[in-house]
């Protein structure tokens, strides 16, 4: 995997400024890792890559089909050293079932980094490239004054399956049977009837209900307790 990361981030860094890269461009396989088998299958994969996307096709589209990968999201940010933004120089590729911590001081960019992939901070020198669906979860989540289940179903249809099955892997079923009304009860303006935790995992809840590919999660536990946490990482 380790030599797979450094074929895709060479990739990456060819691709910047290029129209179009081609076969050739691809970097040598280390020789332990070569096979007859692997370049016949990379160039097949290729030819159909071109067939398929004649407009725009992409090679390392056609490297993670052919080592049987399904990546997720793929990135990289090169930003001017004698820029303002604080994030720099940074290549990243993730695949399905990843589980990416980005840990850094307050102020660092770990929140522009996020807000970069969503493609809420557009002006920088690099590419994001995202395959699937994304839900975002901010730091203060917004709650509009409206019933806990609308807050959660965010105008998606009830399935009450799912929804249950968010309601336990955020705690909040334990929180529900506590309220006055259940799911319908009114939470008030901005969630004035909720603590700063319920607050929280109604939106890590929200996420969740959209049943997505990639969850950016932004400092999602700050306000929970120890305890409810760990429920939470574990479920």
């Amino acid at each position: 995997m380790i030599f797979a990361y450094s074929w895709v981030s060479d990739l990456l860094k060819i691709s910047h400024g290029k129209e179009a890269i081609e076969l050739d461009d691809l970097p040598n396989i280390p020789p332990h890792h070569e096979t007859s088998q692997l370049s016949d299958r990379l160039e097949i994969n290729w030819v159909d890559e071109r067939k398929q996307h004649p407009q725009h096709p992409s090679l390392i589209r056609a490297t993670f089909r052919t080592m049987g990968w399904f990546p997720l999201l793929i990135g990289s940010l090169i930003i001017p050293n004698n820029g303002s933004f604080v994030l720099r120089n940074i290549e990243f590729t993730t695949c399905q079932g990843d589980l990416i911590f980005v840990i850094g001081p307050v102020g660092c960019g770990k929140s522009a980094l996020l807000k970069t992939i969503l493609g809420e901070i557009g002006y920088f020198d690099g590419t994001v490239r995202v395959s699937g669906s994304m839900c975002y979860v901010p730091q203060e989540p917004w709650i509009f004054p409206s019933t806990l289940q609308a807050n959660i179903l965010f105008g998606k249809a009830y399935d009450e399956r799912l929804f249950e099955r968010v309601m336990q892997a955020t705690a909040l079923d334990a929180d529900m049977k506590r309220l006055p009304h259940g799911p319908e009860t009114l939470v008030g303006d901005q969630g004035m009837m909720l603590s700063g935790g319920q607050k929280v995992r109604v939106g890590l809840a929200r996420a969740l209900y959209r049943n997505a590919d990639i969850y950016l999660l932004d400092d999602p536990l700050s306000a929970v307790d120890a305890k409810v946490s760990q429920h939470i990482f574990k479920e």
